[in-house]
């Protein structure tokens, strides 16, 4: 049936979308344990720019605004879903669905109602399992709900004319803008509390007052640097942090002179083992456990300090 070749190749593509989105940009693991787990959000305001983006790109890309058969629009954009919703109608026959992206769960689910050219009705609601992804290919299982039949849709073996050119345009435009977005517009919550991501000057403003630090291992010097101190806290502390995702974070209660002490007492409690790493010419993890949360301080082989966090 020709619908249904339309059908799923729509569906195909826009469930690609949100499967591609970097898992890392909905997660951020904290040292606290499940009960601080943080996660990047979005804000409300946030949430609806990408809705008005995505079908600003849907408008231009698939040209709607000047077609009579398809329409294509992102109703829903929050942290925990995305829906689409489709429309097609060539006078002959019509498609309307909709379909739901669970981010929490990475569940995929979606409701089809389509009318034939000769008049006959079909409601159909499946599950769509994602079994392999890469650039320039696909895998899904569609399962029916009501039938528990299972279909398995490998974009490899479609034919050309069964997938519409212009259903690409959808994925890559989606994928594109989500990510963009999600990545400017970051929200860091770590149990019930919210951060905003900072500009890189907030951390530079709370390391004012910070002295280098310098001490010795094994006759070789070993440093921790104002610089490195604001790279910390921009990329592992809550109040400074400028976005970037997949971190492990410090508790928000520590100050610049706690993450200064952490990573001081992990030094001095790691000496012999620091030394004899820079007298090989080589750089060095070392680790410490303060109050119940393991640290990680990385010392590069010419003796300075290059990062430093608590161990995920």
């Amino acid at each position: 049936m020709k619908i249904v070749n339309k059908t799923l190749s729509i569906l195909l593509i826009i469930c690609l979308t949100v499967a591609l989105i970097p898992h890392e940009f909905l997660n951020v693991v904290s040292a606290e344990g499940k009960d601080n787990e943080s996660e990047v959000l979005l804000l409300p305001e946030e949430q609806e720019d990408i809705k008005i983006e995505l079908n600003e790109e849907l408008v231009s890309e698939l040209n709607t605004s000047n077609s009579e058969e398809l329409e294509v629009e992102v109703t829903e954009v929050s942290n925990e879903t995305i829906v689409v919703e489709t429309d097609y109608d060539d006078n002959l026959e019509q498609v309307n669905f909709e379909t739901v992206f669970n981010l929490d769960s990475e569940n995929i689910k979606l409701q089809a109602e389509y009318i034939d050219e000769d008049g006959k009705t079909y409601y159909e609601d499946y599950s769509v399992e994602v079994i392999e992804i890469n650039d320039d290919s696909y895998i899904f299982n569609f399962i029916n709900l009501k039938t528990k039949e299972e279909t398995i849709v490998d974009s490899t073996q479609i034919q050309a004319s069964a997938v519409p050119v212009f259903v690409y345009f959808v994925g890559a435009q989606i994928v594109r803008i989500t990510i963009q977005k999600i990545g400017k517009k970051a929200v860091l919550k770590i149990g019930k509390k919210v951060f905003q991501q900072k500009s890189k000057d907030a951390a530079k403003k709370a390391t004012t007052n910070f002295k280098n630090f310098s001490t010795k291992a094994g006759g070789k010097d070993i440093n921790f640097t104002k610089a490195k101190m604001q790279h910390i806290l921009q990329n592992h502390h809550p109040n400074y942090w400028t976005g970037k995702s997949g971190k492990s974070m410090f508790d928000p209660k520590l100050n610049v002179n706690d993450v200064k002490n952490i990573v001081t007492n992990t030094i001095n409690s790691n000496k012999t083992k620091i030394g004899n790493a820079l007298k090989k010419g080589e750089s060095i993890n070392v680790y410490k456990t303060i109050n119940g949360v393991k640290y990680r301080v990385h010392i590069a082989k010419n003796g300075y300090v290059s990062t430093a966090h608590p161990v995920k």
